[in-house]
């Protein structure tokens, strides 16, 4: 059962202990907890895969640069010390609180999904929501290579420019343990999820480290499932200008989801008559 452990006006930690279990997961949210949703909708799952969790939920969308953030990391650490495993874990701005903060809190283990690297470079990209949502505040920390102790796996779509280049970013600092899901896109756990192996996928990276053609081999025999890596495949045969090909990915869309084949058959046919 979920116990609220420590709230502030931006931090909410609550924790599911299993007993017996020798890991906890730390899970760094995105705003409202999106990530988490995504991954498993209650705390029985966790219990499922046999492992205690701590929840870190953002109330705001803060980027983890909150005043009491010295607090919160010493609540983890006392909540998740004993444990023989403690990984970090997180997609998108989850994923950079948990590169972020992953030896504050002591991690053995870092798994981030689609994260950011740095969010104070300009020269390192950001989708204009998240821009507009850190210039509300202050940068207070922004040293995730200098932060980091732990080789950190990270999970992204390489075909997704804006990832890739937090991705290379990083590793132009540090070793960067690499597990790559073409065309999963940014949301990659609602692509996994569509394919019906979130849970498969998330459960072998929680057991121990995993290779990438190990996760690929689960990945790659469904992944034209998803209506969101179909959706990616031919968005990028778009930019390509390789319309017809699109064209072709566009009667697997209808199938899997209309609403969308509909706007990137809008979408094709403005830039055919452009070309």
């Amino acid at each position: 059962m979920r116990q609220a452990i420590y709230e502030s006006e931006d931090i909410k930690i609550t924790q599911d202990v299993l007993d017996g279990s020798p890991n906890v997961i730390v899970f760094f949210s995105n705003f409202k907890e999106a990530d988490w949703q995504a991954i498993a909708s209650r705390e029985d799952n966790i219990r499922f895969r046999g492992h205690s969790a701590v929840f870190v939920s953002a109330k705001t969308n803060h980027w983890w640069q909150i005043p009491d953030l010295k607090e919160m990391c010493a609540c983890i650490r006392s909540l998740t010390e004993g444990y023989a495993e403690r990984i970090s874990y997180g997609s998108s701005m989850g994923g950079y609180g948990a590169l972020l903060l992953s030896s504050d809190i002591a991690s053995t283990r870092v798994l981030a999904v689609a994260p950011q690297s740095i969010i104070s470079d300009p020269d390192v990209p950001l989708a204009p929501v998240w821009a507009e949502a850190i210039a509300q505040r202050p940068i207070l920390r922004d040293n995730v290579a200098e932060s980091l102790r732990v080789v950190p796996e990270i999970l992204y779509d390489p075909h997704r420019a804006r990832d890739l280049r937090h991705v290379d970013e990083l590793k132009s600092r540090v070793t960067v343990e690499e597990l790559r899901f073409p065309y999963g896109g940014h949301k990659l756990l609602n692509t996994l999820k569509e394919c019906g192996i979130l849970r498969d996928i998330v459960s072998r990276l929680f057991q121990g480290k995993a290779t990438e053609e190990e996760l690929l081999a689960i990945y790659n025999p469904v992944k034209r499932t998803s209506a969101s890596y179909v959706y990616n495949v031919a968005q990028a045969l778009v930019s390509a200008g390789e319309y017809d090909t699109a064209e072709q990915e566009l009667a697997t869309l209808d199938e899997l989801d209309p609403t969308r084949a509909t706007s990137l058959r809008s979408v094709i046919e403005r830039r055919k008559a452009k070309a």
